[in-house]
């Protein structure tokens, strides 16, 4: 775990106890990663519907598994004090795009959701 104080510390917006707080949450939240992943795709599946056929079920997976890719990423930088501008983007992530890229006029819906 790194334990030096994270940029918002160092340009105070945030006191130590608060990063300590921050960093003990999303360790917490970590915990139930795939069942936020499960709801914010669901959310996401909702209001946009292009990205996905409710009936193509691979299509529905790589939105799950670059919807979980993406929050686990963020909340572990979180929990580990890692900067957010030294994290590449996760795979699934990558990989969603990759399909979604293929299908033009998917793209612009992609970048909303």
């Amino acid at each position: 775990m790194n334990t030096a104080p994270s940029s918002l510390t160092r340009r105070g917006l945030l006191g130590g106890d608060d990063e300590a707080l921050l960093r003990r949450l999303a360790g917490v939240l970590m915990t139930d990663l795939d069942g936020i992943a499960d709801e914010v795709t669901r959310r996401v599946l909702e209001r946009h519907t292009a990205l996905a056929a409710v009936d193509d079920a691979d299509a529905v997976a790589a939105v799950r598994h670059s919807t979980t890719a993406n929050i686990g990423a963020f909340l572990s930088a979180l929990a580990f004090g890692v900067p957010a501008g030294s994290v590449d983007p996760p795979q699934g992530a990558l990989e969603l795009v990759e399909r979604v890229a293929a299908e033009s006029d998917r793209l612009p819906v992609l970048l909303r959701a």
